[in-house]
């Protein structure tokens, strides 16, 4: 139910992966970027233009990620449809671990039981709070994919045996909050970034409020108990968030929170800590695809994982792969 491979040990993973790939007569080709997708008048796509060349093909898996805003304008630029969705944004909120196992297991054995985990949530009509890929013993990272432009992440390597817990709490937009086009919701996550970027000084530096001081509407707050893991915390500026994230995200965060100490006892504490933004929980936009899967009008181009808007995580990622690959699989198959 919640797989956890370490960030340490999944780079390996990656590695063997890459092996296995290369030994079942795979290619892979690093530095290569994708810059059009080249079709047919009838709509069939024929290959793959990039920067090292065009590349002939039969059938396109795009597994792009969520975070491929050019390919998304080319899709677009090309003729692909796409729409855009609800998504969500927030901020990562850190407490000490030993807090959070205390308040969820009380006095038993953490050596045996493991650090503690939590799944939070709240609801206002079509909104909602919750939190999000929750780091037990983790660190808050930067996870910035373009110039300019701020985005926090976090991550928990194998042993979990960070201070801090951590975890995004995240509040949803709805297509009425942008203007419902794909090109607008990209556009309401890059507002954001930017003036998180701005906002902390730039140099990739990120905005950090307290908790308390968030909920008392103060700017920045000292750093007590909780100490920041975002890069070694060398590289945080005072801030109000409520000066950067929209303000119906700000306004439920804090109803959150006070839901969220009713069911963690010490959740609100005054010295957690808020580190700024997280606008990537998952894709803004989704590629249209059909019943067989292909994106529609190009039926042999598979738009597939987070990117392709059908996918919300490591796992229903993963199983999207997989659905793409027995169609892929079913419609090529050679007969017995």
């Amino acid at each position: 139910a919640k797989p956890h491979i370490g960030t340490d040990k999944l780079c390996e993973v990656v590695k063997n992966i890459e092996k296995e790939i290369v030994r079942c007569g795979g290619k892979i080709e690093y530095g290569t970027k994708l810059l059009k997708v080249l079709t047919s008048t009838d709509g069939r796509v024929k290959g793959v233009e990039t920067n090292r060349g065009t590349v002939p093909c039969g059938a396109l898996i795009l597994a792009v990620g969520h975070s491929a805003r050019d390919t998304y304008r080319m899709l677009l630029d090309s003729g692909f449809e796409l729409m855009g969705k609800d998504f969500s944004v927030g901020a990562r909120v850190e407490h000490l671990q030993e807090d959070i196992d205390r308040a969820m297991y009380g006095d038993a054995d953490i050596s045996v039981l493991g650090h503690a985990e939590y799944t939070l949530s709240y609801r206002e009509g079509e909104r909602g709070v919750y939190s999000f890929c929750m780091c037990p013993g983790g660190q808050v990272i930067c996870s910035s994919s373009e110039e300019g432009k701020l985005v926090v992440n976090g991550m928990s390597n194998y042993e979990r045996n960070g201070k801090n817990a951590n975890a995004a709490i995240a509040v949803s937009v709805l297509k009425s909050d942008y203007g419902g086009r794909p090109l607008e919701a990209i556009s309401y996550q890059e507002a954001i970034e930017r003036l998180a970027f701005d906002r902390a000084g730039g140099e990739f530096k990120a905005p950090f409020q307290t908790l308390g001081n968030f909920l008392k509407h103060r700017e920045g707050g000292k750093i007590q108990r909780v100490f920041p893991t975002y890069r070694n915390g060398k590289a945080l500026t005072a801030c109000d968030l409520h000066g950067i994230l929209p303000a119906h995200v700000t306004a439920l965060m804090e109803k959150g929170f006070s839901r969220f100490e009713k069911r963690i006892s010490g959740f609100c504490a005054e010295d957690a800590l808020l580190t700024g933004v997280e606008t990537r929980t998952s894709a803004p936009v989704r590629i249209l695809r059909v019943e067989t899967l292909g994106a529609k009008g190009h039926d042999n181009l598979y738009p597939g994982g987070e990117g392709a808007g059908y996918a919300g995580g490591i796992t229903s990622a993963a199983i999207d792969g997989l659905r793409l690959a027995y169609a892929v699989i079913a419609r090529y198959r050679r007969p017995e």
